[in-house]
């Protein structure tokens, strides 16, 4: 939630810009990584609209993240839960391909400055 939290006031096009370039940083790592997202589509609908828009993107976000993994679990009353492995991804390109081509189209400045904050050296 923390990086959604972040660039909650980005437009919906510098938004999918940085989740591609976040998922691709992801898909580079050649150690094992841990994802922890927090669930908020539970809930109750939010009063605001930049509520419904952390619970969209964490949502979206999560789902994203959650293709590539060897495995997926739900933690709730205390007790970690397996889950199935997610459906296949349809459509006419696979999404690293679209992660690739979104991560080429980022020249904005605040965009680049949250990709080095996050995910360069």
């Amino acid at each position: 939630g923390g990086l959604v939290a972040s660039a909650l006031e980005l437009d919906e096009e510098c938004w999918m810009e940085l989740q591609a370039a976040f998922l691709m940083a992801l898909e580079k790592r050649s150690t094992p990584v841990v994802l922890v997202a927090e669930e908020v589509g539970w809930g109750v609908v939010p009063p605001t609209a930049i509520g419904g828009r952390f619970r969209d993107r964490n949502g979206g976000l999560t789902r994203q993240c959650e293709q590539p993994c060897s495995e997926s679990w739900l933690a709730a009353a205390g007790r970690a839960l397996p889950r199935p492995p997610p459906a296949p991804r349809t459509g006419a390109s696979d999404a690293s391909d679209v992660a690739k081509r979104q991560i080429l189209l980022c020249k904005r400045a605040h965009i680049r400055h949250k990709l080095r904050k996050y995910f360069l050296p």
